[in-house]
């Protein structure tokens, strides 16, 4: 539900500076769970496509319209309602489109850093998707991490005053600990409760090497704050 009250604070500020607190922010990889979840479990009945789209829309209210779920729940509609009714609009015109209509119901929501954090690395990786089709795994993991940093620096340097160019290389482990590992164990644990010290250790090794890394701050630049032309 993205709940990250529970965290320690000095852990959270390590996910911070390590560039890995997307990875608690609930985004497309919960929605696309959930979704292909709901197609297995009601896969016989007529109205599995209308079950998805109700519980997508339950999920939204229940992770009280976070930006990150607003722009991934948002897209999985658009691009649902895209596919089934054979419109053939493009993914990057199917974001310019919830984007105008989310500032259009609040213009405000463009001063929220995970609304401009998640808008700006979505659109930069589906621009960029061309170059990533024939890469193998690791190569695509290095490039996304990559590109993903990139155009996130002129938001960070004018929210946080400070880039750790180390994020780029920390997400190459990060990203398939949580994906392959923390995140399943999360749901597994649920269904088997005897596997939770698992669960537990492997959440203590995930904070320990976030805290470990914390500490290297060879590649972390700190800067004045600057002007928006400079940002630009």
């Amino acid at each position: 539900l993205g709940n990250s009250k529970y965290i320690d604070a000095k852990i959270m500020d390590s996910y911070r500076n390590n560039g890995i607190s997307h990875l608690f922010a609930v985004s497309g990889m919960h929605i696309s769970l959930l979704s292909l979840a709901i197609l297995k479990i009601f896969n016989k009945f007529k109205l599995k496509n209308l079950i998805v789209v109700i519980t997508v829309l339950l999920y939204m209210v229940l992770t009280d319209f976070s930006p990150s779920i607003i722009r991934a729940g948002g897209i999985f509609l658009l691009s649902f309602l895209n596919k089934k009714l054979k419109l053939r609009i493009s993914s990057i015109n199917l974001m310019l489109l919830l984007l105008s209509v989310l500032i259009i119901i609040n213009p405000y929501i463009i001063y929220k850093l995970g609304f401009k954090y998640s808008y700006v690395i979505s659109f930069a990786l589906v621009a960029f998707n061309k170059y990533l089709k024939d890469k193998n795994k690791i190569s695509n993991l290095f490039l996304i991490s990559f590109i993903a940093f990139l155009v996130s620096v002129p938001i960070t340097i004018n929210n946080f005053f400070s880039i750790n160019i180390l994020s780029i290389f920390l997400n190459l482990l990060f990203v398939p600990l949580v994906s392959f590992v923390i995140f399943p164990l999360s749901i597994i644990v649920v269904i088997i409760p005897s596997l939770s010290p698992v669960f537990s250790f492997m959440i203590s090794v995930f904070e320990a090497l976030s805290l470990f890394f914390l500490k290297i701050d060879i590649f972390t630049f700190n800067m004045a704050k600057i002007n928006a032309i400079f940002v630009i």
